[in-house]
């Protein structure tokens, strides 16, 4: 029994972080693609910046999130002002994106009902942390990656406010 509960919640750990960093990584590439379209207005250019530079390891994450907010507050301000949970929704992805990619999933069956849930484990300062998201946690980051897409939407297509 124990075997076949372990093997559902690693089934079921693994499809959640899965979810979650395909829609980290569309997330990105569409802030990738607003970046290079504001930068460089020709398609050319554009996609040629895309490639080399917004879709490499050379920028990060977090620091393409940092540009585009500069970009937002400097030139989309009633954008922002149409959207504003859209920075706090952006800003709340690189956490939870580097802890569903990063951290080892908790297989301890000791407190697992089968519900939709997820738990990471990290050593801290010679210390087990455990993070663990339920049901309410996981909708909520899934309803901010849904606010962030469809304003991201908004901004490619040229229908933002």
């Amino acid at each position: 029994m124990d075997e076949e509960l372990e093997l559902q919640l690693l089934e079921h750990s693994v499809k959640l972080r899965g979810i979650l960093l395909e829609a980290t990584i569309e997330i990105e590439r569409k802030m990738d693609r607003f970046l290079s379209n504001y930068f460089c207005k020709d398609e050319i250019t554009s996609n040629e910046l895309l490639e080399f530079l917004w879709m490499s390891e050379r920028v990060t994450l977090g620091s393409k999130k940092d540009i585009l907010f500069y970009v937002l507050d400097a030139h989309y301000k009633d954008f922002l002002k149409a959207f504003p949970e859209f920075k706090s929704s952006l800003e709340d992805l690189v956490p939870h994106r580097n802890i569903f990619a990063h951290l080892e999933i908790d297989r301890d069956l000791s407190d697992y009902n089968g519900v939709y849930e997820i738990k990471f484990k990290k050593f801290s300062k010679g210390k087990l942390e455990v993070k663990k998201y339920g049901r309410s946690q996981i909708e909520q980051i899934t309803e901010g990656f849904n606010r962030v897409n469809f304003a991201f939407d908004l901004l490619l297509n040229n229908n933002a406010p």
